[in-house]
């Protein structure tokens, strides 16, 4: 079983950080909007503590979990997925059954040379994010060759 490359918690913790930009667009918003009605100033505070205290435990708790438990391989002809923070979950896939493999690259895992392989068969499909792009580009061959 192979872990995550180290750069894919980067990508999820920078994905972190642009919710985190939004949301403080929003809360500047409720202090500067006027509003037909007098809004009290603890509003817009209790958004933020509330924001800010979300982000914390998913940068510094969630995702490094996330990130440690997750796994995956080809084991005994099969494509094994683990993970899971809260629930442990273990997805397999015979090799046989592969139909269709795809990798997805969005403009941070350009960046930081990552990829999203997402694996069909009839009926279900797997998802394996934050593994290089080199690494997934083997696996997609060793997927559709069925071996």
């Amino acid at each position: 079983m192979r872990r995550l490359d180290k750069k894919a918690l980067l990508a999820w913790e920078i994905y972190l950080c642009l919710a985190a930009l939004l949301l403080t667009c929003l809360t500047l918003a409720l202090y500067l909007v006027p509003f037909p009605f007098e809004m009290p100033i603890w509003i817009p505070r209790i958004f933020l503590v509330v924001w800010v205290a979300v982000c914390l435990f998913f940068g510094c708790v969630y995702l490094p979990l996330a990130y440690r438990r997750r796994s995956y391989g080809v084991v005994d002809g099969r494509l094994v997925v683990k993970g899971g923070v809260i629930y442990y979950s273990q997805k397999t896939m015979p090799l046989q059954s592969v139909k269709y493999v795809t990798t997805i690259r969005g403009p941070m895992e350009y960046l930081l040379n990552l990829t999203m392989l997402a694996v069909f068969s009839a009926g279900s499909f797997l998802v394996i994010t934050g593994i290089r792009a080199d690494e997934g580009e083997a696996l997609k061959e060793r997927l559709l060759s069925g071996k």
